[in-house]
């Protein structure tokens, strides 16, 4: 009697089990909590669809629809300018176009350029006029993160320092490569003792003159004189460029940006963008005008774009309608990261808000591209685990 008890609860334990196996949905359906899923194949073909059609806070997936937007209107090979001008008087101008990737490194190329050009600098004047003043996108707050700089049309180092502040109070920069200003010292001071990268705070009047201040710093390391004021104002009468550097191209920006996920390269991008299209000074408004026109050019109506990088609440999109976007951004996925050696995709992440949108390739050989959206207080691997499932999952329904 033990026996046929003993097979007859093994037979049941491999039904229990193949049942499991058999209904990953259900397994996805309790994973999402308050979310939505959307998956389809290259073709078009509905792989799964969980509240596909419902529209949720994306966080940084929206970066793949603000990325699509700047290759489509800008392209690939767009570089952002940065002038610079000398008038009569000796003074140097400078006039940013919002390029996010002038690093220390950067400007000491540039000044490098500089040096055939010029002997001595008098003032140095920053010039701000194509980004409108204080602009401040949703999402973003006044505090030291990093991710929480503020966009500026002439900025060094995405608008941050990396400090280190002592017990007696004096402040150091916390990379060899790039020097302390005063702008960055008295930013140090906010800091714990331990190495920490903060934003400069302040508006693009702060940034611009943070700029110079390193700009300075490097020029009087070449041996050209600049001990002059740091001024706000357009170059003055008679001033000539003597020089414009050119960034990057977009492609390479993007990629950087997609990877580490830099809410403000997003946002100089966004911005950027709606200033091309309908003219500078660059606005939130402008920006947002360039991304429902791309929206209504490619036919991907219906999300609600508040800010590009994902950090406002007012964003919004359904896993379907990030699905549409990513067929458009086929061409451009090697833009993402690779990750979990099966998925070219991007993730996102917000105080109760989960996210995963990207590519994969079933076992069945088919592309599939799928979203997935999470409004609730879930851990940020639930993402996986559900993409997981539905790579497994999909190899069954690919067709």
């Amino acid at each position: 009697m033990l026996r046929y008890f003993l097979i007859y609860y093994f037979v049941a334990m491999l039904v229990v089990s193949e049942k499991a196996v058999a209904d990953p949905v259900s397994e996805i359906r309790a994973l999402l909590g308050n979310g939505g899923l959307y998956a389809e194949t290259s073709a078009g073909n509905v792989v799964l669809n969980i509240r596909g059609r419902e529209q949720f806070i994306p966080a940084s997936v929206l970066k793949v629809l603000t990325s699509f937007c700047a290759i489509k209107f800008l392209g690939l090979d767009y570089r952002f300018r940065t002038e610079f001008y000398q008038d009569s008087m000796g003074n140097l101008s400078i006039k940013g176009y919002g390029d996010p990737s002038l690093t220390s490194e950067e400007i000491k190329f540039i000044v490098e350029q500089l040096s055939s050009r010029l002997r001595e600098v008098k003032n140095i004047i920053v010039d701000t006029s194509s980004f409108a003043p204080k602009i401040k996108l949703d999402g973003s707050a006044n505090s030291l993160n990093p991710y929480d700089a503020p966009n500026a049309p002439l900025v060094a180092n995405f608008n941050t320092a990396l400090v280190k502040r002592f017990k007696a109070g004096g402040v150091i920069s916390a990379e060899p490569q790039t020097p302390l200003t005063e702008i960055s010292r008295n930013a140090g001071r906010n800091v714990s003792s331990s190495p920490q990268r903060i934003n400069l705070g302040g508006d693009e009047v702060l940034s611009a003159k943070y700029f110079a201040e390193l700009l300075q710093t490097f020029l009087a390391a070449r041996g050209i004189n600049s001990s002059g004021k740091i001024e706000l104002g357009a170059p003055g009468e008679g001033a000539r460029l003597i020089y414009v550097h050119n960034s990057k191209p977009l492609s390479e920006i993007l990629k950087g940006m997609l990877e580490y996920s830099t809410n403000f390269t997003t946002n100089q991008v966004f911005l950027s963008l709606g200033a091309q299209l309908a003219g500078y000074p660059a606005t939130p408004q402008k920006a947002r005008e360039a991304i429902s026109q791309c929206l209504t050019k490619f036919n991907l109506q219906g999300p609600v774009v508040e800010e590009g990088s994902g950090l406002s609440r007012k964003n919004k999109i359904s896993p379907q309608q990030l699905v549409a976007v990513l067929k458009q951004f086929s061409t451009y996925q090697n833009l993402l990261k690779f990750d979990a050696g099966k998925f070219r995709a991007k993730t996102g992440t917000l105080t109760g808000v989960t996210s995963y949108a990207g590519y994969f390739q079933s076992t069945l050989g088919q592309e599939i591209r799928f979203a997935v959206i999470i409004n609730d207080t879930l851990p940020a691997e639930r993402r996986l685990q559900i993409a997981e499932i539905l790579y497994r999952y999909a190899s069954t329904k690919a067709k």
